[in-house]
């Protein structure tokens, strides 16, 4: 048995335990103040920046995120033209 840790694994662990806490965020405008706004927000009550992020695309050959409307990934070079993203994936019972 291997007792080699690979700490990029470790890390992405951390932080899906960590999110899995999360039940409040702050608005992350910078002109706002808000804060402990509910995690199941869309945007913040206050000055309604989204809390959901900008709309991304996958890149079919490397699987890196890339700005939705990029023409091509900025890892691999694939052509990303004509992809359509989302601001969050949605997940459905099993």
């Amino acid at each position: 048995m291997s007792h080699v840790v690979d700490p990029m694994l470790a890390v992405a662990h951390g932080a899906a335990v960590e999110a899995g806490l999360l039940d409040t965020l702050d608005c992350p405008a910078v002109t706002c103040t808000t804060e402990r706004i509910p995690a199941t927000a869309d945007a913040c009550p206050d000055c309604a920046t989204s809390l959901l992020g900008a709309p991304t695309v996958d890149c079919p050959g490397c699987h890196v995120p890339a700005p939705e409307g990029s023409a091509g990934c900025a890892v691999c070079a694939a052509d990303l033209s004509g992809l359509h993203g989302s601001t969050a994936p949605e997940c459905s019972p099993s």
